[in-house]
């Protein structure tokens, strides 16, 4: 079995010798190649801690229940969770434990959960814990099939919850139970179970997909100490499920720092897992048909949730937002309430409540591409509103540091990127904004009674692929579509020809009111209910007469909210006209008897294509065309 042992390890080295002086490469490898199968004797159940906790346990007691006599345990109704550590930790030092469980305690307070320590024969040597794993796993199994078959216990109450080899010991619990009952488990739960000496083995030795009806693993280092491949019912694979964002900093000499980057990618699954289970909408993952094409992020469009502790769900799931989750913090998206009642005082921080109190239509704003809250075009375009509609409020949004960078990569992504990989990292920070948006109107209209035909969202450039990313979001939370998304002049740069799921599309809304005005960083082609292509919608006149390079590469698309403030101060000078075509749309050729409208209708529902002229310069309004 020694050849196992080494060859488990293999993406160990390989991610060492990459990142590693040769000298302690040689020696981290010399200590790997030791890890190698071991037989000892069984472990014995007194070996073990079956910690009970509740929600009448408010003091975290250590109450040791006796496996033998299990009576405390079992007197409840409510769902029984049993979570169980990894290699050489213990009930006290297992920083998952405690979160979880209160969590769950939280949610279901009614339900018991018990924290296995099985410290003991978890340490000290891996090879040997690894070994152990089974015969803790039977003690574990002995437990439950005594809370069935004396306590009746229903079966469909437990559910077992495992880390890295207390993942692999979730199996061993579901085999010996089916061995006992001829009748599986009906939930496992396993967070990157371990790899090393597990990584070669048959199925029958190691976690695999018939442990339990449900097997639901979460993969988060799989190049280093977590199983890589799928082997359960339902296997989700955050950031790619191989090395998580920001675990590969190494200080060369510090030994330390090399452990730390090994487990870091490791102890990535409990950390999504927890927070999954306390918000499961944040952790949502899309459903790929198979390996090849979940590492090209080719899924459909079935979503579960990395948490949903119910889902019968199976197949693969890519779940790829969860690095903004870590790297930015909820301060770094900032909503602000703009009213009559605030001009000329500082911006003030939006809260709910408040924004739940107007009784009027409720504008959320949102910028685009290294711009902030404090863009000028915000305040005109707030007056706009609110000088339209008095009784309106304005919630400006405030994305800064995510805009900022957007169309770069971050430092592990700079070998090799292709177009598609900085596609698929704009797209996941904008799904991750458009979800946030979206999860703050499903209050709204949910919590607060808030009329969703009250909600209007209006976005420039990305800002306008955030508004398609929060309606269709909301679609996917609610089954219902917003009222209306007016987009000005929505990104084009990685968006063009990509998935209608990926872009702002006529779908995102009951009414998508498109505004057109660039054709080099502004989507070119009609994607709304209804579209306005200014002057053609490709190049604004008056656009070659800026000698800044910035500005004049710019300045079309700018032109867009522009145009779309004057427009709703002077509805009436902005009417276009109907096109039968795009390429009709871009020549500025209508048709006999053609249908009006004017870009500042904010009620209109009507459908098609439109275009209208204007001025050079400011006000940029033609009276007549």
């Amino acid at each position: 079995m020694k050849d196992d042992g080494i060859l488990a390890l293999a993406p160990i080295f390989d991610y060492i010798d990459k990142h590693l002086p040769r000298e302690i490469y040689d020696t981290l490898k010399y200590m790997f190649e030791r890890i190698t199968e071991v037989v000892g004797p069984p472990v014995d159940i007194r070996q073990m801690g079956f910690f009970l906790h509740t929600s009448e346990d408010k003091e975290y007691d250590d109450n040791n229940i006796d496996p033998l006599n299990p009576i405390e345990i079992a007197q409840t109704n409510g769902m029984i969770y049993f979570l169980i550590h990894g290699w050489s930790q213990s009930r006290k030092n297992t920083p998952w434990y405690r979160p979880l469980t209160e969590i769950l305690l939280e949610q279901n307070p009614r339900a018991h959960v018990v924290q296995v320590d099985w410290s003991e024969p978890a340490a000290p040597y891996y090879s040997l814990a690894a070994f152990n794993t089974e015969s803790v796993g039977n003690h574990i199994a002995n437990l439950i099939y005594k809370l069935i078959e004396e306590y009746e216990i229903p079966l469909e109450k437990i559910v077992v919850i495992g880390h890295s080899l207390g993942g692999q010991i979730a199996g061993w619990i579901g085999k010996k139970f089916f061995e006992l009952t001829n009748v599986k488990l009906p939930r496992i739960i396993a967070l990157d179970p371990a790899a090393p000496l597990f990584r070669k083995r048959i199925a029958e030795r190691r976690l695999n997909k018939h442990d339990a009806e449900v097997v639901q693993v979460v993969h988060s280092g799989g190049m280093k100490l977590g199983f890589a491949e799928p082997c359960g019912t339902i296997d989700f694979f955050p950031n790619g499920g191989i090395s998580q964002p920001d675990c590969g900093k190494i200080d060369f000499y510090n030994l330390s720092s090399v452990e730390e980057s090994l487990y870091c990618s490791h102890q990535r699954s409990y950390e999504f897992f927890v927070k999954a289970v306390k918000a499961p909408d944040e952790f949502m993952a899309e459903k790929c048909k198979d390996y090849d094409h979940f590492k090209q992020h080719e899924c459909e469009d079935i979503h579960v949730s990395l948490g949903d502790l119910k889902t019968m769900e199976t197949g693969l799931f890519d779940l790829v937002d969860t690095y903004f989750k870590q790297q930015f913090s909820e301060d770094d998206v900032n909503l602000y309430i703009y009213t009559p009642k605030t001009f000329g005082h500082p911006r003030m921080r939006a809260k709910i409540e408040t924004i739940a109190k107007t009784n009027g239509t409720i504008f959320y704003i949102v910028h685009g591409y290294q711009v902030n809250g404090r863009v000028h075009w915000y305040k005109t375009l707030s007056d706009a509103i609110i000088e339209k509609y008095p009784d309106s409020l304005v919630a400006q949004v405030d994305w800064e540091k995510f805009a900022s960078g957007i169309y770069f990569l971050p430092a592990s992504y700079t070998k090799d990127v292709a177009n598609k990989k900085l596609h698929n990292y704009v797209i996941l920070k904008l799904k991750y904004l458009g979800t946030k948006l979206a999860r703050m109107i499903k209050g709204l209209v949910y919590d607060h009674g808030v009329a969703s035909d009250r909600i209007v969202l209006i976005g420039h450039s990305l800002g306008a692929q955030i508004c398609g990313w929060a309606g269709r979001k909301y679609i996917e939370m609610t089954g219902k579509k917003l009222s209306r998304i007016v987009a000005l002049d929505p990104a084009q740069p990685l968006f063009k020809g990509v998935q209608l799921k990926k872009r702002l599309n006529r779908n995102d809304a009951m009414v998508v009111m498109v505004i057109h005005t660039d054709a080099i960083l502004g989507y070119a082609e009609p994607c709304g209910t209804i579209d306005f292509f200014a002057n053609g919608g490709r190049f604004q006149p008056g656009c070659l007469e800026d000698l800044s390079l910035k500005r004049l590469l710019t300045c079309s698309h700018r032109r867009a909210y522009q145009y779309f403030i004057e427009a709703l101060k002077k509805p009436e000078f902005f009417m276009a006209k109907g096109c039968h075509t795009l390429k009709d749309c871009q020549k500025l050729k209508t048709y006999e008897n053609a249908d009006s409208v004017s870009l500042g209708d904010m009620e209109t529902n009507k459908t098609g294509l439109y275009f209208l002229k204007t001025s050079k310069y400011p006000p940029y309004y033609i009276q007549n065309i």
